[in-house]
């Protein structure tokens, strides 16, 4: 589907409300899912897989409402250099607010999962070496069960 190019906001009133509004749901929308990536952290702290999921499928939901709002801001996106010139100086400066705190969310939230991502792999790493050690210390077992079992035989008679 190739979406249609706006020409000017200031001609068309509706296309300007339609703007201010998808920016305005895309910003709340980035404002959740900074929220729910606070609670992420908080929850690969602490260990959390259960809920660690379920927050992870409440943020899908949102990037699915993100892209399905950022295919409905293509049209603008076509001639964005023209349109945001042509705005009215009020509506430019609230635009500009919109599209800084949507970057802002954004970069926080990239931040944010980043260091999650390295509290995972750390942990992961950690739980590797734990298994291994593990698996050592059950080998170690092993060869003294069977140290213990041949000396045992060693030291028997016929008898028993």
């Amino acid at each position: 589907m190739t979406a249609h190019i706006i020409e000017s906001l200031s001609a068309d009133p509706e296309a300007l409300r339609t703007l201010l509004e998808l920016l305005e749901k895309q910003r709340g929308l980035f404002a959740r899912l900074r929220e729910l990536s606070e609670r992420q952290t908080a929850l690969v702290n602490d260990a959390a897989a259960d809920a660690l999921l379920t927050l992870l499928a409440e943020r899908q939901s949102l990037i699915d409402e993100l892209m399905a709002a950022n295919e409905a801001l293509e049209p603008y996106r076509r001639n964005w250099t023209k349109l945001y010139a042509d705005l009215p100086e009020p509506q430019r400066q609230h635009v500009g607010t919109l599209l800084r705190e949507v970057q802002q969310s954004l970069g926080a939230i990239l931040e944010q999962d980043e260091r999650d991502r390295q509290t995972l792999q750390s942990r992961q790493g950690r739980i590797g070496i734990e298994l291994q050690g593990m698996a050592r210390a059950g080998s170690a077992v092993q060869a003294y069960r069977n140290a213990a079992h041949q000396a045992q035989a060693r030291f028997t008679d016929s008898r028993g």
